[in-house]
């Protein structure tokens, strides 16, 4: 790969991640939008309250914004059904989060190329060089693997948005019952069942470390 391709490469990639995220935030957008519709109310009509939402120019704002009216929702109204949807929200927020602060890096982050480095490897995204709050933290940077990866961790967000914008309409009557919906909505209560478990376990362990710092010794033989 010449410098020349490795450079249109690596901006495509930068590119796909910036366009992606643009999805997540449609799907916030979707999910505040169904969370703040009156019961039985056809999402699509709720003009007012998308307007609303996209005149907030800040990710993290868009982020509390729509948790804060999907919880309250729920809370209001809590019963089987919606204690599910709640188990499903609180993951999923946590995982958006996640790449809310990797966009902020795409978006802070400058690009670097160093012609001495390997094919692949020469152009990158890292923080600001001259930026001293760097030096306080590991310095993370993005190549083009990293790059393709983060756009696609972008689109699966963006997709668990839209089935759980199915699953809160449907509990809020605001849509029919979609069987396409329906099977990948069991798939995001697995994950989230999976990733409930995984951090039961790490607590359940952290909480044992805690109280046996020693780790017994293992018996070989009498």
């Amino acid at each position: 790969m010449t410098p020349n391709e490795e450079q249109t490469a690596f901006y495509e990639q930068l590119g796909r991640c910036i366009a992606q995220w643009s999805h997540v935030e449609d799907g916030l957008g979707s999910v505040y939008a169904t969370a703040v519709a009156p019961p039985n109310q056809r999402r699509v009509h709720n003009i007012a309250a998308q307007a609303a939402f996209y005149a907030i120019q800040s990710p993290e704002v868009k982020i509390s914004t729509t948790s804060a009216a999907v919880t309250f929702r729920l809370l209001n109204q809590l019963d089987e059904k919606g204690r599910d949807i709640l188990g499903l929200w609180r993951p999923l927020m946590k995982k958006i989060g996640e790449r809310r602060q990797r966009r902020n890096q795409l978006a802070h982050f400058q690009v670097v190329y160093n012609a001495e480095a390997k094919p692949g490897r020469r152009c990158m995204l890292r923080p600001a060089i001259f930026n001293p709050n760097a030096i306080l933290r590991p310095i993370k940077s993005f190549h083009c693997p990293e790059l393709q990866a983060i756009a696609r961790s972008f689109g699966r967000s963006s997709e668990d948005l839209r089935i759980f914008v199915y699953s809160l309409a449907l509990y809020l009557g605001q849509c029919d019952e979609d069987a396409d919906f329906e099977e990948r909505l069991t798939q995001l209560r697995a994950q989230a069942n999976a990733r409930r478990e995984t951090l039961y376990w790490s607590r359940s362990l952290c909480a044992y470390l805690a109280e046996e710092p020693c780790i017994p010794p293992i018996c070989t033989g009498p």
